[in-house]
């Protein structure tokens, strides 16, 4: 029987409708392992109970979730199983007028009216929510009026560009930031593992069990790029992944000598945040290594006219959706249509990525680039996504290039298949003999925040300028 996490308890299934629970017993309840308002889509009914479920939501996942609201409520799709309306109120201020401004639907509009006059160009300029601009106009005219400047130029704003530069806080005058982001990053981590089998008595970096509570131990750490691949990935992130952002779950067991082995959750949230999370540092169980990672943006249904399709078009796109003729009741042409029709109907999207899949594909599009940047044309030339991936690697010597190419290498067997036990956990260097060694990435990426922090903060300001691109430019883009 399945042990909720936090109290320890057996989780019973709950009776079908009509049948009053027992209030002596646990019941099971889906759990989002990321959290649902973020896009998480990973659900286990194997964690929590129902009422542990609620007591972690109320203390870590209300807070947590609300840290990111700067990015989801502005995210077009988001990929929610449950589409409650969230009350955002999400502020910011608007770069090149310096106005303060609010999102409506997704779009940034001033937050409260204001007028500036420029007498040397005779001209005002309002912002002012459209619902109001009109009794706001009135204002104006009269102020203008009085002043004798009746015939200034008025040049009304009443939304800005979504392509428009909006600064938004993160952090600031957030209550306990801290806390509250590095619990969301330990919750995460710990339900990953508990999913997956880690007993509860192994996490105990994480998990208080006489308290019945998650736990914070120091034990949360930044990642830094650290080989050239990292950097190169890493710094056009949002050109290479092909569903950026996604959310990344990387789970393993890392042995520093016999006796030295720790339990780690590499988690990654919008392509952007990446964090360690060491669960255990004395960890004495199995060989670990599970991956998750998943698409955010919500996945629109191909519209498709099955009725004006060709016999031959029907076989094709029946083949590309995994649809079987055959199997349809009605063998005649207008049965086989129907049949179609009723199964792609049924097809819903698929958000789970396969994480192997993905780092082949940008690696692949990495050495592609690197290659390109090789031939005899001046970056100038370049032009569309991979070209510009090849315009910031011509910028790099040709030494450098080939040994950038050379460690692709290091991520595959026999030059096929991503080894997806070395992501985020191990990467080689070259020591004064020549030697490869193979090094710890966590240990790596410690080393660097206690000896140049700025370095680590410089990082996840680039990264966060990634994402912000994503969300006013890219995902308008058609």
């Amino acid at each position: 029987m399945d042990i909720c996490l936090l109290c320890d308890e057996p989780m019973h299934n709950k009776p079908n409708l009509g049948i009053a629970l027992d209030p002596s017993k646990k019941y099971k309840h889906k759990e989002h392992i990321i959290q649902n308002a973020i896009g998480g889509r990973l659900k286990s009914s194997t964690i929590l109970c129902e009422a542990c479920g609620g007591i972690l939501n109320t203390e870590i996942d209300i807070d947590f979730t609300k840290l990111f609201l700067p990015f989801t409520a502005r995210i077009n799709d988001l990929a929610k199983d449950r589409n409650a309306k969230a009350n955002t109120r999400l502020q910011g201020t608007h770069i090149g007028s310096n106005k303060q401004v609010k999102y409506v639907s997704k779009t940034p509009v001033p937050l409260r009216p204001s007028r500036e006059i420029n007498d040397a160009e005779e001209k005002v300029t309002i912002y002012c929510p459209k619902d109001i601009i009109d009794n706001f106009r009135k204002s104006v005219n009269k102020e203008l009026e009085e002043a004798h400047k009746q015939h200034y130029r008025i040049d009304e704003i009443y939304e800005f560009s979504q392509s428009e530069h909006v600064w938004i806080s993160f952090s600031k005058d957030v209550k306990d930031f801290n806390d509250k982001w590095k619990m969301g990053f330990i919750k995460i981590a710990t339900e990953f593992a508990y999913m997956h089998g880690v007993p509860k008595d192994q996490l105990i970096k994480t998990l208080d069990i006489t308290a019945k509570k998650l736990i914070f131990s120091n034990n949360l750490h930044p990642f830094v790029p650290v080989t050239a691949i990292d950097h190169l990935l890493e710094y056009n992130r949002n050109i290479i992944e092909r569903n950026y952002p996604s959310h990344t779950l990387h789970l393993y067991t890392q042995s520093y000598s016999e006796h030295d082995k720790h339990l780690i959750c590499y988690v990654e949230l919008f392509s952007t945040f990446q964090y360690y999370v060491v669960l255990t540092d004395t960890y004495n169980g199995p060989e670990v290594m599970q991956s998750y990672s998943q698409k955010i943006v919500t996945e629109k249904k191909i519209d498709l006219d099955i009725k004006e399709l060709q016999p031959k078009e029907l076989m094709q796109e029946a083949r590309s959706f995994g649809i079987n003729l055959s199997n349809a009741p009605d063998s005649s042409m207008e049965g086989v249509y129907d049949y179609f029709e009723k199964e792609f109907a049924k097809i819903q999207p698929v958000y789970e990525l396969d994480l192997k899949k993905e780092l082949s594909a940008s690696l692949e599009l990495l050495k592609m680039a690197i290659l390109k940047a090789n031939l005899p044309k001046s970056p100038s030339q370049y032009a569309g996504l991979n070209d510009e991936l090849a315009a910031f690697i011509a910028k790099f010597s040709k030494e450098d290039r080939r040994k950038i190419l050379l460690e692709t290498f290091d991520f595959f067997y026999n030059n096929e298949d991503y080894i997806i036990e070395r992501f985020r956990k191990l990467y080689f260097e070259n020591d004064s003999n020549g030697n490869r060694d193979r090094i710890s990435m966590i240990a790596k990426c410690i080393q660097i925040a206690a000896k140049d922090i700025k370095q680590v903060q410089d990082y996840g300001h680039e990264k966060f300028s990634f994402l912000s691109y994503f969300l006013n430019v890219q995902q308008n883009i058609e």
